[in-house]
């Protein structure tokens, strides 16, 4: 009995799209899910509780699409702070593969391949009033940039958002 979006469907872009080996390719399409379930709820009649969430996308058109494969997933808690119940804690992990066909033509042309990048984040969503949010966030990198030539990065920031 708790809420869920299941989400499922295909995708197709009819540009035509360069190709890693100089040809072209008529288009790039794709499949995709995309899921967010209630796992746990604090009391009844709320929306505070424990969510999981994950999506994923995939084109097979790897000689043109870049990163053919993604994926990602978390959990977010909404009102884990007593008396803060419109604020959300969010943990979440993503990770995106490169093609191996651009992988194979940078290497061919001397250059550092591609192969992947994953994201692990943190987050606290605070609802400062029903107009305003503010989240501080942090990130670490593993891969950055998917060629194994940059080190691993931590990231902190913080947004605002306003809604009007």
């Amino acid at each position: 009995a708790y809420p869920a979006h299941y989400k499922a469907g295909a995708f197709i872009s009819t540009w035509e799209y360069p190709a890693y080996d100089g040809g072209t390719v008529p288009s790039i399409a794709g499949i995709y899910a995309l899921v967010e379930q209630m796992a746990w709820r604090e009391k009844e009649g709320t929306d505070e509780g424990l969510y999981a969430w994950s999506n994923f996308i995939y084109s097979p058109q790897t000689e043109a699409a870049q990163i053919p494969w993604f994926v990602s997933g978390g959990w977010q808690y909404v009102g884990l702070l007593p008396g803060r119940d419109n604020d959300r804690t969010v943990f979440g992990a993503a990770y995106g593969a490169f093609s191996m066909d651009q992988a194979r033509e940078q290497k061919a042309a001397g250059l550092p391949p591609q192969y992947y990048e994953l994201a692990f984040e943190a987050a606290y969503w605070i609802a400062v009033n029903q107009w305003m949010t503010v989240t501080p966030d942090v990130q670490f990198i593993v891969n950055p940039g998917g060629a194994h030539n940059i080190p691993n990065a931590l990231v902190l920031g913080v947004a605002v958002g306003l809604s009007f």
